[in-house]
């Protein structure tokens, strides 16, 4: 195994490395916050009309099931759907 060539003020390196290190996990925890503060503003400014648009969708599913529409059917004409 190889080893490493000596270090001058190595108490020094792993002071700053281990500095270095918590500051971007800092930075990492606050991009996070903020991500999920930004995703948190998103969520309630359209769900109310992502929630409305998904209530008409399942009415107007229910209206094709009644109607005798199989799964199948509208999976054809709704590919995308899950």
């Amino acid at each position: 195994m190889a080893t490493l060539p000596p270090v001058g003020n190595a108490g020094d390196i792993l002071l700053r490395l281990n500095r270095a290190h918590e500051a971007m996990h800092e930075e990492i925890n606050a991009h996070q916050a903020a991500c999920n503060a930004a995703l948190a503003d998103l969520w309630k400014k359209h769900a109310p009309f992502i929630t409305e648009a998904k209530s008409v969708f399942l009415q107007v599913q229910a209206e094709a099931y009644r109607a005798g529409f199989s799964d199948d059917d509208i999976n054809t004409a709704l590919p995308m759907c899950d």
